[in-house]
């Protein structure tokens, strides 16, 4: 019979009991479980419910921060520019658009404050901008009022805020002098707010614009220097509605004026300002909220108060089916233990002998990792599937000075910060979701930073590698990992990151363009104010090559600039234009210098910064522009004193004379007063010289003076040609024409007579000057609204190239001996000034050797009258049998001074006012007895007239007259023909002297 004790001994009966013991135990722990993970996960929700909370009170709180930002940007439009006008508020709406967090609103409005006496000015003002209904409502007298003057959208709505005196309404007032006050953004309280349907419920947030943009010191200065308000009105529903349509959750948000709560010390029966209900949900729904959290919104010196609920939606995520799953699974292994136990037990034995034959082998390997795990600078750590703590390396002890053995008997709450623990509950939480996947990667790690309490209380920061034991079914019974310590390197990241955030700062916000380019040549950095100057957005910059932001004709210098930079090179006061986004360029100042890596020391990039010199550099270009034109002013009034000398002498010629002949006292009273005639016209030659000067000083001084008169035209326009006729008897082949129409017979008009008569004058004594045979035309157009008068010749004509000088002061042809005509070169600016002084204009029309003409235009103002004709002088009537002395002059004073003298010396006189007339005179008056003749006169002066006379007369007697009195004048004067000569101005004695030598 075989031996029963050779098989496996069963399990004793009286051991049974404890199956079943440990069965209890377990279905217990398992119902346990299952109310602590109910317990958890609710906890845990309410921590998602309160994150959310928090999440969405602060979008609420950035959205407020937005339109303060808004507000300021507003406010210092006002302050960058010493006038505003509705466009650049335009401008300022319309680029804010462009920004992507723009918040939505109702209106943005500028509201200046208007004294009550400027009320009516105000007014106008709007009116004269094209808002003629405009009106400041509500009517009535007040101290001050606050008008909305800009406002945008300008749309069908809220072009009926225009005017609306917000200081009338007292909330709307309370908030903007609470603004005044605290020089800061302030909320009001809740307003009505139109949107085009209906009035809704609202709030404005306003901000003060003081003078020069500084916000004064004192609360007196702050009430005394305020100027406006920038303002923007928002309705709530739009204002929350943009930050509930951001939550994804469905919970509940409702918003309600703190000044009310306050006024009634509880919710219960309050309407909120907004609600947003969660999915599936509105006002009916009778759900009451597992989560309510209040908070307190305290901003802009105003208050709101937001109830946040949780929804049936969000507390659906409280599925217990964790719970079942812990319940079910607590069962199935307690069954399952029970059924292991049993069958186990009869296995114990068969176990011990294999467990006796690997124990060796286990222990060896044990120590053999212990005494790794020991000497390692890491912790090393396992726990169970329940993280429990099973194991944990003594470099524990260096790590939070805890020894291993003090270290288990810790709580995770003694361990970790709350947060810390939630970071590891989530993270096991999301293993054990992975587990349930049949796909999932049994062989993954993970790597987590927690928090550590050390011995002494202060926190460090752990980076934990965790990877997962696994039984040979590849099922998880426990975590393995390593722990090291990274308060320093986190302490190191986040130095370095609030270092580069702090040089990102310095670079974004400076006030001069900063730029910053990599080796290659690529954008790196683009600053705001680079931004600001250039129109640039730097999303759109920044990643392109530098060469966007030059001009074509700047690439080639830029080029080089560049390639210096990569030598090693700076920038120093360099100028170089950018390009604007509107195509315009702009001058820059720039200093650059290089960044290196400090690793390989190569140039990793080149900052730079530039100066706008735009206008610098334009001021500089006008002042070059305007020092030319002082050289040129000066060049020709130099031209003008050395021309305007000789214009001078001639007439004095004729006053010296004159006043030596009275000093006679054998003179009758009939020659005194005639002498003194002679003498005013000599005098009245150098006072035009001298009144042309003063015409056209007064004409540049705007101080001559327009004496208007009403006198009939037509007697005035026979003076005018008479005058032009008198002209042209000094010269030979000049034909003066009248074209004076049959309309001028009755027709009377407004002007100043003697600054018309003037300009014609000028007029015609330059064409007849500058024609030397044909015609030259006088008449008036006469035109509904105006009168053209005008002077056509058939001269020489004008250069093109010179007509555009032609009306400036002492512009003239370069003068000498035989240029035929006299004249300062200041006729033609004094006619365009008169053509200013009498409301009109002169416009000139020229061909070179065809001829020219001016048109003076003045406006019509006209009388009916009767016209008188015109009577002539007398001619003058000559002595027979009295030697007969030809005075060839074309001057009249010389003239006359010289007939004089002749005349009471007993002679008689004939008058040649050019050289043409007088080799004329000469061969057809054989009388004769002496030629005075002049050198300088018109179409032939006098050198040449006497070398033709000296052709059919020899023995005729000729001295010549001249102004140009220089040292070589006599050989060319006597060479010529001439017997004698005398020079001006004349003296009566040594003329007669120079005549009794050839006359007895």
């Amino acid at each position: 019979m075989k031996d029963r004790s050779d098989k496996p001994a069963s399990a004793p009966y009286r051991h049974r009991y404890l199956h079943y013991i440990l069965f209890s135990f377990l279905i217990g722990t398992t119902f346990f479980l299952w109310r602590y993970i109910y317990i958890l996960e609710q906890d845990q929700r309410r921590h998602v419910f309160e994150d959310e909370a928090r999440h969405i009170v602060a979008e609420l709180e950035e959205e407020l921060v937005l339109y303060k930002i808004l507000l300021n940007g507003g406010a210092g439009v006002f302050t960058a520019s010493d006038k505003v006008d509705r466009t650049e508020w335009r401008l300022y709406h319309k680029y804010q658009q462009t920004k992507a967090e723009f918040p939505n609103f109702q209106s943005l409005c500028y509201i200046p404050l208007v004294k009550s006496d400027q009320a009516k000015t105000h007014t106008q003002s709007i009116w004269t901008q094209g808002f003629s209904r405009y009106e400041i409502t509500p009517p009535g007298p007040r101290d001050e009022y606050a008008p909305v003057t800009f406002i945008e959208p300008l749309d069908s709505v809220n072009i009926l805020h225009l005017g609306n005196d917000y200081f009338s309404i007292p909330k709307r007032r309370l908030a903007m002098e609470r603004a005044r006050d605290a020089g800061d953004v302030v909320i009001s309280g809740v307003i009505d707010v139109f949107d085009g349907v209906d009035v809704q419920p609202g709030f404005m947030m306003v901000t003060p614009v003081y003078t020069k943009g500084i916000l004064p010191v004192t609360l007196e200065e702050r009430r005394r220097e305020i100027t406006g308000f920038v303002a923007v009105n928002i309705r709530i529903s739009e204002f929350a509605k943009s930050v509930g349509n951001k939550s994804t959750r469905a919970l509940n948000i409702k918003i309600f004026d703190n000044d009310t709560l306050i006024e009634n010390d509880t919710l219960t029966g309050l309407s909120p300002l907004f609600v947003h209900w969660g999915t599936g949900l509105d006002s009916t729904s009778l759900a009451i909220p597992m989560f309510t959290v209040h908070k307190v919104i305290d901003l802009y010196k105003h208050s709101w108060v937001i109830v946040i609920e949780s929804t049936p939606d969000f507390e659906s995520g409280l599925v217990r089916a964790n719970q079942i799953l812990v319940l079910i699974m607590g069962m199935m292994v307690s069954f399952l233990t029970l059924f292991l136990l049993n069958t186990l037990t009869r296995t114990a034995d068969k176990a011990k002998h294999l467990a006796g034959t690997l124990t060796a082998s286990l222990t060896e390997s044990e120590t053999k990792l212990r005494q790794i795990t020991e000497n390692m600078s890491d912790v090393v750590f396992t726990t169970d599937q329940n993280l429990n703590t099973i194991y944990i390396s003594p470099s524990i002890m260096r790590l939070t000075g805890h020894s291993p053995e003090d270290y288990l008997k810790l709580t995770m709450e003694q361990r970790h910060p709350k947060h810390s623990i939630e970071r590891i509950r989530a993270a096991f939480k999301e293993e054990m979701i992975n587990e349930l996947n049949p796909e999932s990667d049994k062989s993954r790690t993970r790597i987590i930073e927690i928090d550590h309490y050390k011995i002494d209380g202060s926190i460090i920061t752990t980076s934990m590698h965790l990877s997962f034991i696994r039984d040979n079914d590849g099922q998880m019974t426990g975590i393995q990992g390593v722990t090291r310590d990274i308060t320093e390197q986190k302490r190191a990241e986040k130095e370095l990151h609030e270092k580069s955030s702090y040089l990102e700062n310095l670079v974004n916000y400076a006030n001069a363009p900063i730029i910053v380019w990599d080796s290659d040549n690529i954008i790196q950095r683009f600053n705001g104010a680079f931004e600001q100057l250039t129109g640039r957005d730097s999303s759109k910059v920044v990643g392109n090559n530098i060469n966007l932001l030059f001009p074509d004709g700047s690439k080639e210098r830029l080029a080089k600039l560049l390639n210096c930079t990569k030598r090693g090179e700076r920038w120093e006061a360099l100028e170089l234009e950018i390009l604007c986004s509107d195509g315009t360029t702009k001058t820059l100042l720039w200093n650059s210098s290089n960044i290196y890596d400090q690793v390989d020391g190569k140039l990793s990039a080149t900052i730079a910064q530039g100066f706008d010199i735009t206008e610098v550099k334009q001021t500089n270009a006008h002042l070059l522009v305007a020092k030319d034109k002082a050289e040129e002013s000066n060049r020709l009034k130099t031209a003008f004193i050395n021309n305007i000398s000789h214009e001078i002498r001639t007439p004095l010629n004729g006053i010296i004379g004159f006043g030596q002949l009275l000093n006679d006292n054998t003179l009758t009273p009939e020659e005194r007063d005639g002498y003194y005639g002679l003498l005013k016209n000599s005098s009245e030659r150098l006072i035009q010289a001298i009144e042309d000067n003063l015409d056209i000083a007064q004409i540049s001084s705007q101080t001559l003076a327009v004496n208007n008169v009403s006198f009939p035209l037509k007697p005035f326009m026979d003076e005018v040609i008479e005058w032009a006729l008198g002209q042209s008897g000094k010269f030979d082949g000049v034909e003066i024409l009248g074209d004076v129409p049959s309309a001028t017979n009755n027709l009377s008009i407004l002007t100043d007579r003697e600054l018309l008569r003037k300009a014609l004058n000028h007029l015609i004594s330059n064409a007849v000057k500058f024609t030397e045979k044909g015609t030259v035309t006088i008449g008036v157009n006469v035109g509904e609204h105006s009168l053209e008068f005008f002077v056509s010749d058939t001269g020489k004509g004008i250069a093109p190239e010179k007509m555009e000088d032609m009306f400036k002061p002492y512009v003239q042809e370069v003068t000498d001996m035989t240029r035929g005509y006299e004249g300062s070169g200041l006729g033609l600016a004094i006619v365009k000034g008169i053509a200013g002084l009498l409301d009109g204009d002169v416009l000139a029309e020229s061909e070179k050797g065809v001829g020219s003409s001016f048109y003076f235009t003045i406006p019509r103002r006209e009388l009916s009258v009767k016209i008188k004709s015109a009577s002539f002088m007398p001619k003058e009537v000559f002595s027979p049998d009295k030697p007969l002395i030809l005075i060839a002059e074309d001057d009249e004073s010389s003239y006359l001074f010289q007939s004089v003298v002749v005349k009471r010396a007993g002679y008689n006189v004939l008058r040649a006012v050019n050289g043409v007339e007088a080799v004329e005179y000469c061969k057809s008056k054989p009388g004769i007895s002496l030629v005075l003749m002049d050198i300088k006169m018109p179409l032939l002066n006098g050198i040449e007239a006497t070398e033709q006379i000296r052709g059919f007369r020899k023995d005729l007697p000729i001295i010549a007259v001249t102004a140009y009195a220089q040292s070589d004048d006599e050989y060319r004067i006597l060479k010529s023909g001439c017997n004698d000569y005398i020079t001006k101005p004349i003296k009566s004695e040594i003329l007669l002297e120079k005549i009794r030598k050839f006359i007895t």
